[in-house]
């Protein structure tokens, strides 16, 4: 069987499934992606046995014989990926082989079984909403950076969709530093989904360029989202999210607001000299200046002073990640940045004046 299609719409379905196949797996047929052939469709799939990603492209073949195979997601992704945009490719399947030919160019490339593929066993729906892509898309990337990453705390390596009746919550937190964005939702009721971070850093890359509707369905262990021509798969993290309204700290007393630019541009060039494995970095507030402050083992040092607001009467002197900080200000686009805090020893809510729908908080350290 030899099938017909287009490089301008083989590339981008491509694009969608490959980014979940792992470079390095332990089944050879996990570095492959499933094609299906029926009608005049060719359904592509790709998994690492924890994600699945399906999607369609049309094509144009010379027989009505439906057909299935696997190939080398990266291989098949990178000769795309090099054809000229316009490119006609042609493809022949045999038994244990396809051959590519786009113009004057020709490969070949091995396949494994279709049978031998693995799928997920998921079982029906019993919830589901739905919800602009857009909107899901904006409170993902303002909280995803606070995923834990390989703790020891499994339920902090993903992040949190908290659902109510009226309000779509997303938050994650890896024990040090916490992001909580929200926005209105209509929905029939309250559910928590716990997912996983390779899902979400994957689940924003598939949204990207996709300004329609997605419904979201949850089923034991799983959830699905239906994002036009495509289907995202992913388990659950089977566990209980830490209550992080006891995390974001209330009624503080000490207020400093700053423009985050210029606050910003100080912490990358404080960051030079902050400790590699710290990152610490020191923080002096008094009325209408902040004092940041640098040092590494090496002894050397920096210092910047800068124009704040701040409504406290005492010096306080509070030391911080810088990392951490730096992600927040990148979070944020907003022109000032409204800092609350307690004292030396507290946590600190770093928020957007003009924005309640997002959050975050930052844990002190010692210096």
């Amino acid at each position: 069987m030899t099938i017909t299609v287009y490089r301008e719409f083989l590339f981008p379905a491509l694009l969608k499934v490959v980014g979940v196949v792992e470079k390095k797996q332990t089944l050879p047929i996990l570095g492959n992606i499933l094609f299906k052939i029926k009608d005049e469709k060719m359904l592509l799939i790709g998994t690492d046995s924890e994600i699945e990603i399906r999607t369609t492209t049309d094509i144009e073949r010379d027989d009505e014989t439906e057909i299935a195979f696997t190939v080398s997601a990266r291989k098949f992704h990178d000769i795309s990926k090099a054809l000229p945009e316009n490119a006609q490719i042609h493809i022949t399947i045999d038994d244990e082989r396809i051959i590519i030919r786009s113009g004057r160019s020709r490969f070949s490339l091995g396949t494994l079984p279709a049978e031998d593929f693995p799928s997920l066993e998921i079982t029906p729906a019993d919830y589901s909403f739905t919800v602009e892509a857009n909107f899901l898309k904006r409170l993902l990337k303002h909280t995803h950076f606070s995923m834990g990453y390989q703790d020891v705390r499994y339920c902090l390596n993903g992040l949190l969709l908290d659902l109510t009746s009226e309000r779509l919550r997303c938050v994650a937190t890896d024990g040090h530093r916490l992001a909580l964005s929200e926005g209105p939702i209509t929905c029939e009721q309250e559910r928590q989904i716990l997912l996983p971070r390779k899902a979400v850093q994957e689940l924003i890359r598939v949204l990207d360029n996709y300004e329609h509707e997605v419904t979201v369905e949850t089923s034991l262990g799983f959830c699905r989202f239906k994002i036009g021509e495509t289907i995202f798969t992913t388990k659950l993290i089977d566990g209980q999210f830490p209550n992080y309204q006891r995390v974001i700290p209330k009624n503080m007393e000490n207020t400093a607001t700053f423009a985050r630019k210029p606050f910003k541009e100080a912490m990358l060039r404080s960051a030079i000299l902050s400790p590699e494995k710290q990152n610490g970095i020191k923080l002096t507030f008094t009325p209408g200046e902040l004092q940041m402050e640098a040092t590494n083992t090496e002894q050397e040092d920096a210092f910047e002073e800068l124009e704040i607001e701040y409504n406290g009467d005492e010096e306080v002197t509070i030391g911080f990640n810088v990392v951490y900080f730096i992600d927040v200000l990148n979070a944020l686009d907003c022109e000032n940045v409204v800092m609350e805090f307690e004292n030396s020893s507290s946590s600190a809510l770093l928020r957007d004046p003009d924005d309640n729908d997002r959050l975050y908080v930052v844990m002190p350290m010692r210096l």
